[in-house]
């Protein structure tokens, strides 16, 4: 503001330094963690489930949501067709680890959980859209040798977020919303590997549990396969069946059904 005392303003820039500090000795602090953390097999295929809970944070309301994740030679790529990023949740996304603060209904926890796809790449390219229609596309790099040059990092991710708003301009993202994509190379295989072989594991029972969830598509250089949540069945007051069609190209079509028990009656969707 026009005739602002300059010691309020050098006192509220000193505020935002150690604002902006502070969260990078904390994510710093969380990726030395992690790395020392990684070789352990429980940890590789972490990122894999922060990425499903982050799409499930997004899930729009009436509307299916579709998980893609593909491997290219040199990059993995991740999309889902949730709501788009709020001015908070990029922002959240940007300078911490999360979207956004972990809210009713939400099971994340804010600060550490996207942290955990960094044992991928420390630099993710940032693809999506705004609440607001403007569009996005850059690089986030947590890369750094300490928490200063962490804070640089992020402090260049963020102009690099505001330069790249499309006003006016179309990326061609189809009815995805959302997309990650992870440069590989060989240190990063086996962690790669261990979060597609869980996730070909259990994406029926995501489908059948994670009520939001309605496809699940896995498309790697030997095979492509979709999960698709075709309907619920109620069998007794709290038991119900989850029909799901699995489509796979290395073979014909099959039907799967999860019988889920529930101490309460549920109105199926």
């Amino acid at each position: 503001m026009d005739g602002e005392d300059p010691k309020l303003k050098a006192l509220d820039n000193a505020r935002d330094s150690v604002v902006f500090e502070n969260t990078a000795q904390t994510v710093f602090k969380h990726l030395k963690e992690l790395e020392s953390e990684s070789r352990r097999d429980s940890v590789m295929s972490r990122w894999i489930w922060e990425l499903l809970q982050n799409a499930r944070d997004t899930a729009p309301q009436n509307q299916e949501l579709r998980v893609v994740l593909s491997v290219e030679p040199q990059c993995l790529i991740f999309r889902h067709n949730g709501n788009p990023f709020t001015d908070k949740e990029i922002a959240h996304l940007i300078y911490h680890g999360s979207t956004k603060l972990m809210s009713r209904g939400q099971v994340g926890q804010f600060g550490t959980g996207f942290l955990s796809t960094h044992l991928i790449s420390k630099e993710i390219n940032m693809r999506g859209q705004l609440e607001s229609g403007h569009q996005f596309d850059f690089v986030l790099d947590r890369q750094g040798k300490d928490f200063k040059a962490l804070n640089d990092a992020m402090q260049s991710s963020w102009s690099q977020f505001k330069d790249s708003l499309g006003f006016g301009k179309s990326m061609k993202m189809g009815d995805f919303t959302t997309e990650y994509r992870y440069p590989l190379n060989e240190t990063t295989n086996k962690v790669v590997v261990a979060g597609i072989n869980e996730l070909r594991k259990y994406a029926p029972y995501v489908l059948a549990f994670g009520q939001v969830f309605k496809s699940i598509e896995i498309q790697t250089a030997d095979d492509a396969v979709q999960i698709n949540k075709k309907g619920e069945e109620r069998l007794q007051d709290t038991i119900y069946m989850v029909e799901l069609l699995w489509n796979s190209e290395a073979q014909e079509p099959e039907k799967h059904y999860v019988a889920l028990a529930s101490a309460v009656s549920k109105k199926l969707v």
